[in-house]
C-alpha cells in the first residue's frame, strides 16, 4: 500500500484515525509517522525527530552510523499524548511525546535502552516495555521511562534464534506479545496469557 521502504511498522487507532510510525534508521528528518482513515490510503503527518545531536557520526564528523540510529518504534497514545519509544544500538534509548502527531515532539534520551521495545500502557496505571532478542523480557517503568525493578523473563523463543520486535495488546482480559523471527523469511508469531509476566503460549 506504501511504495517506500518503510520497514518495522507499529499503527495505533486513535479516534478515527489509524497512525503509523516506521524505521528511519540513520536518515533524518527521521522517525516519519504517517496517518490514515482506512490503512490503505496513507497520508505524511510528521517527523518526529528533525535532528539527531546525540553523536558527531549522524552529520558525518569524522564517522557515520550507516545501518545504525533509530530502529523499530513502539508507537502509544495515554492519557491525550502520542508517545514514541525506540532504541539505538550506539546511544541507548529515546522517548518522543507530543500531544498532537503533527508535533512538535520532544525528544529526550532514557537512563537506559530497551532493544526492539513494546510500549504498553496498563488499565491500572502501570507502564511496562516488552524487549529482547531471543529471550523476551518484561520490565515495569515508571512515568519517567526509567526501569523499576529488574528484568522480567518472559519467553524464550523456540522456533529459531531471533525473536524480536515485541508489540503488546490487552484483549479481552489476555496480553497479547506479537514479535517476528527475524530474518529474510521472517516469521510472525503472537504470545498470549492472563498475566503480563507469563506464562506465554505461541502461537
Amino acid at each position: 500500500v506504501i511504495a517506500a521502504d518503510f520497514p518495522d511498522p507499529d499503527v495505533i487507532l486513535v479516534g478515527d484515525i489509524y497512525y503509523m510510525i516506521t524505521t528511519t534508521m540513520f536518515v533524518f528528518p527521521g522517525v516519519t509517522m504517517l496517518k490514515s482513515h482506512d490503512l490503505v490510503n496513507w497520508e505524511y503527518c510528521s517527523n518526529a525527530v528533525p535532528r539527531f545531536d546525540y553523536s558527531p557520526c549522524y552529520d558525518l564528523d569524522s564517522c557515520d552510523r550507516y545501518g545504525h540510529g533509530q530502529w523499530a518504534t513502539s508507537i502509544k497514545y495515554n492519557d491525550g499524548k502520542f508517545y514514541l519509544l525506540f532504541i539505538t544500538l550506539n546511544e541507548g534509548g529515546f522517548i518522543c511525546s507530543s500531544a498532537k502527531a503533527e508535533g512538535p515532539w520532544e525528544i529526550r534520551k532514557l537512563p537506559r535502552g530497551f532493544y526492539d521495545p513494546g510500549l504498553f500502557f496498563d488499565d491500572d496505571g502501570k507502564i511496562y516495555v516488552a524487549h529482547g532478542y531471543s529471550k523476551i523480557s518484561i520490565t515495569e517503568i515508571d512515568k519517567d521511562f526509567a526501569a523499576i525493578g529488574k528484568d522480567s523473563l518472559v519467553f524464550t523463543g523456540d522456533i529459531r534464534n531471533g525473536i524480536e520486535g515485541s508489540h503488546v495488546y490487552k484483549i479481552n482480559g489476555y496480553y497479547y506479545l506479537y514479535c517476528t523471527y527475524g530474518g529474510l523469511d521472517g516469521i510472525q508469531v503472537a504470545l498470549r496469557s492472563k498475566n503480563i509476566f507469563g506464562p506465554y503460549e505461541q502461537k
